[in-house]
């Protein structure tokens, strides 16, 4: 059964109190899914987070600074339809919104999957490699009592990290560290097989086992202390949001605008862009040309209108569709970054979306950057 919390208005210090002493059901698991949006209040623009909930079939009733969303699904191991149940808040200084579950992963997955495919200014909370390795080092840093012992993770042929075995292999390797050794096991197999975390869970003695998805899915697996292991779940999600967050501010910043100039006898509206970049970790070779091409192509990104160069290093430059979302932007790739500059309705979920095919793809290790001007 659903967590269903006692209905009441809460502050969000209220509703963690009570999420920290709430009785789970058999075989469930606290998760928190955290989602970016450029929304600050439930009611804020003229499509708000609100509608969007609504037009997506949600029902959203008020519990004071939380929302309880209900959203039914057809659950073919019992061949029933059921109701999901998710308590939302949403940071009016972040625009951060913290979905608290306890639903299966495939249940979360599939039920917000329309609004963040299509939905303008808001996306899932997506954590590249760089990011899993930041939290890895934090986590262990911070408690001595914390180890990794579990990574899923992957290697495609076009990836620029290529490992030293066989990098033309398509693998994914799944490593279980019952004595705390994961994380150096991951480093070790990034060198001979060239993969990369997609999954990562962490055991911190006494207290819990969480796991965290590069969707942005937090999961207390085990919790061996009540409070203090709910607590440390919320710790953990703030240790990953510090780290994204700033890449977000990034994207927000990016801008196209036309500012008026005047002369004697008339006045020109002159385009002024501010672009961000994608900085690669190595050099792309030869090849990384036609897979940023085949790639968006496949992800639904179409490039258009592009210019290519060959040489000793390679070159594109071109225009880029986000059908789903109305956007338009250009790209201008060299063999180490990608200068992205919006051209038409952007916001960031269109470049996390752009920034995520690059990662999944080619490049794990590739970094978000400001253009400094």
């Amino acid at each position: 059964m659903s967590m269903k919390i006692p209905t009441r208005n809460y502050t969000y210090n209220n509703f963690i109190n009570q999420i920290i002493g709430q009785e789970l059901g058999p075989y469930r698991t606290l998760k928190i899914s955290c989602y970016l949006t450029n929304f600050k209040s439930w009611e804020d623009g003229s499509f708000s987070l609100l509608d969007i909930f609504k037009y997506n079939g949600f029902d959203v009733q008020d519990l004071g600074q939380v929302k309880r969303l209900l959203k039914s699904y057809f659950d073919r191991s019992i061949m029933n339809e059921i109701q999901a149940i998710f308590y939302l808040y949403l940071d009016p200084n972040t625009g951060i919104l913290f979905c608290f579950t306890d639903e299966k992963t495939d249940v979360i997955k599939d039920i917000f999957n329309r609004i963040l495919r299509y939905e303008k200014n808001i996306y899932y909370m997506f954590i590249g490699a760089s990011t899993f390795y930041y939290v890895s080092n934090n986590i262990m840093k911070i408690d001595d009592a914390a180890e990794c012992v579990y990574f899923s993770a992957r290697h495609l042929p076009s990836y620029a990290t290529r490992g030293s075995i066989r990098p033309n292999y398509r693998r994914t390797i799944v490593y279980h560290g019952t004595s705390g050794d994961a994380f150096e096991a991951l480093k070790e197999m990034r060198n001979y097989y060239g993969i990369l975390p997609r999954i990562m869970r962490y055991r911190i003695m006494d207290i819990g086992e969480y796991e965290i998805q590069n969707i942005g899915l937090f999961t207390l697996r085990y919790e061996y202390a009540e409070e203090t292991s709910r607590l440390k779940l919320l710790e953990i999600v703030e240790l990953v949001l510090n780290y994204i967050i700033r890449q977000k501010e990034i994207l927000d910043g990016a801008e196209y605008k036309l500012v008026p100039v005047s002369t004697k006898n008339k006045t020109f509206n002159i385009p002024t862009i501010k672009p961000w970049l994608v900085n690669f970790s190595s050099n792309l070779e030869d090849d990384g040309m036609e897979n940023i091409i085949r790639v968006l192509n496949d992800e639904d990104y179409p490039l258009y209108n592009y210019v290519s160069e060959k040489g000793g290093s390679f070159r594109i430059s071109g225009t880029v569709i986000d059908g789903r979302k109305n956007s338009l932007f250009s790209i201008d790739v060299k063999n180490d970054q990608v200068i992205v500059a919006p051209l038409y309705n952007c916001t960031f979920d269109t470049f996390l979306r752009f920034f995520e095919i690059i990662v999944e793809n080619i490049d794990p290790e590739a970094e978000i950057e400001e253009v400094l001007t």
